[in-house]
């Protein structure tokens, strides 16, 4: 007989911020910026997307929200400054407020989405993460979801939170990697996360020749090591020298899962965080991998 089903828990997202674009033009200065087509972004789900340079090499990276009169992109804490002071660089005369939206934000986890718990006057705030139905986002301080579902347990921490982002292969740009990474090698095109026909945004000829020539030749994957979770950027060494860095890691049992850009041709060997130490071991993520371009 099986025992009762784990309540779903709540997270501080302490890590996280939220940008609210706003504005008659909200949509159209969004479509011309991101990678994801922002007119398929409902309210109770999220998208995944990408902010590139002209590039094509990714400044930004993360689930989008929508939010009662706009769209907000959840991006790291330690980055979201320098990210909202760049987008105000391209409003120009349009018609669009970008603002760095005060409220909290809260995660939720469960095994499966409970919506029994989520009461119908919080709905509009919470929205179902792409890409993982475990999870949900609250726009909103942490006591007040409490407050309104006190079935929900809590975590009180984001590691969990971050550790289940390593799982299911969602890519976290910082500023360690701001501008490293086309959309391609951290699988935002595998996340749904890069349209190839809305039309023309920033970077876009870089992404779109990336997929039509089939030169993919680094993409993000997963990997578990008996060490202390390495800072984003930190080099892989592979048998021929560097082969791969570092996109995110975060703390699981005595050790950390992470995730790296990795070429492809090499990754089949073995790897570490350090020469001769730190190796990783190869975990798969809940996407397929395409294979390296020969």
């Amino acid at each position: 007989m099986s025992g009762p089903r784990p309540l779903p828990t709540t997270v501080r997202l302490d890590h996280l911020r939220l940008i609210a674009i706003s504005g008659n033009d909200h949509q159209a200065f969004l479509q011309g910026q991101l990678t994801q087509d922002v007119r398929r972004l409902k309210r109770g789900t999220t998208c995944i997307g990408g902010w590139a340079d002209a590039r094509g090499r990714l400044l930004w990276a993360g689930h989008l929200v929508a939010l009662p009169q706009g769209i907000g992109m959840i991006a790291p804490a330690v980055s979201v400054i320098s990210l909202l002071a760049r987008l105000k660089l391209f409003v120009l005369r349009a018609n669009v407020d970008l603002t760095l939206c005060e409220t909290p934000l809260t995660g939720i986890i469960a095994r499966e989405h409970d919506g029994e718990l989520l009461t119908a006057e919080l709905q509009p705030s919470i929205q179902q993460l792409a890409a993982d139905a475990t999870r949900a986002i609250f726009v909103g301080p942490e006591q007040e979801l409490m407050a309104a579902c006190p079935g929900l347990a809590t975590t009180g921490n984001s590691d969990a939170w971050q550790l289940a982002d390593v799982r299911a292969g969602l890519p976290f740009i910082v500023p360690a990697t701001s501008c490293e990474f086309v959309p391609q090698m951290v699988n935002l095109d595998l996340l749904d996360g890069v349209s190839f026909s809305k039309g023309c945004y920033t970077g876009q000829e870089i992404v779109a020749r990336m997929r039509f020539l089939g030169r993919v030749k680094r993409r993000m994957l997963h990997y578990r090591c008996a060490a202390a979770p390495p800072t984003p950027g930190t080099p892989v060494h592979g048998e021929t020298g560097v082969i791969g860095q570092v996109v995110s890691a975060a703390r699981a049992g005595d050790g950390c899962e992470l995730l790296a850009v990795m070429r492809l041709d090499e990754s089949a060997g073995a790897c570490c965080l350090e020469p001769g130490r730190a190796k990783l071991t190869r975990l798969p993520l809940p996407y397929p991998i395409p294979e390296a371009p020969a």
